[in-house]
């Protein structure tokens, strides 16, 4: 169970909702059933034409797991996500066992896919005849799912992983776009020009060169793993850490850090420029390993609850 919407992301306003995200596992003996098929899919979801504030709402998606791996090997960012949330309501002991394979999960369809994400909604900015237009709170909301993704693909390319929540410095960068005015440094064509001159350069950019650690502040931004040391790797303004050890054996690569700015600079200056990849990468989710995984747990379930 996980937060969904700006819940996820820590992005949320006093007039958000609380949106859901539930996956769930049917007992295998109800898909020989062919009268009466198991639904896959479960949606709630609350419309207020008069107003916008949806702050007493709570709304909720849920997905069968056979169903979810089905779409996660498209490799929509919001399918991947969850495997990196840390705004996390419940995981259960398979949940985790699968989650140990979610770096395979970033491959280079998945990078295509973040782009495409990010396109898609700086595209609907720039078009005048998109509905968008028709409620500045909507252009607002394209714009800072624009700059989100943006933050996740830069470190998703530079070899570290997504970190759905924004550092510190992020979030005070994507608020302002959010609940600022349409003008200056985050109004929506600014956003725009940002966004796109991140995405060209992404080719252009040089990879990652190691270099010994920095002194300066620093976030706790990783992903939960203990022990082991820590090696430092930058680039230009973009860094990662490696932790070894933990309790699956795994290691896990924290996310690049964002540089420190100066107090006078312009708000849209901690979007980042796309590096090139550090290393190879799969094409695509690899399969052999989600059906295995699914194939226990469709055994573990064949009569529902354990």
């Amino acid at each position: 169970v996980f937060w969904g919407g700006g819940g996820r992301y820590n992005l949320h306003t006093k007039e958000s909702d609380r949106d859901y995200l539930v996956i769930f596992c049917k007992p295998s003996i109800r898909f020989y059933n062919n009268v009466s098929p198991p639904t896959l899919e479960y949606r709630n979801h609350t419309v207020r034409r008069d107003t916008s504030d949806k702050h007493d709402v709570d709304e909720y998606s849920a997905v069968e797991i056979g169903k979810f791996l089905e779409i996660l090997r498209k490799c929509n960012p919001r399918n991947i996500e969850p495997f990196f949330a840390r705004r996390v309501m419940y995981e259960s002991v398979e949940w985790l066992r699968l989650k140990r394979l979610r770096r395979t999960f970033l491959c280079k369809r998945a990078i295509l896919q973040y782009q495409k994400h990010i396109l898609e909604r700086i595209g609907k900015v720039k078009d005048i005849n998109s509905s968008s237009h028709l409620k500045p709170k909507r252009i607002r909301k394209e714009c800072y799912y624009a700059l989100h993704k943006l933050f996740d693909l830069n470190r998703i390319v530079g070899g570290g992983v997504p970190l759905v929540e924004p550092t510190r410095r992020e979030r005070e960068v994507i608020m302002r776009v959010r609940e600022g005015a349409l003008e200056g440094d985050t109004a929506p064509h600014a956003v725009v020009a940002r966004v796109e001159r991140a995405l060209a350069e992404c080719d252009n950019s040089h990879a990652f060169c190691p270099s010994s650690a920095t002194s300066g502040e620093q976030e706790d931004e990783g992903l939960g793993a203990s022990g082991g040391g820590t090696a430092t790797v930058t680039a230009g303004s973009s860094s990662r850490t490696r932790s070894s050890s933990g309790s699956s054996g795994a290691e896990d690569v924290s996310p690049p850090r964002p540089p420190v700015a100066a107090a006078a600079t312009p708000v849209l200056a901690a979007a980042p420029v796309v590096p090139a990849a550090a290393a190879a990468v799969a094409e695509e989710i690899p399969v052999e390993p989600l059906c295995r995984w699914l194939l226990e747990v469709r055994r573990a379930f064949f009569w529902g609850a354990r």
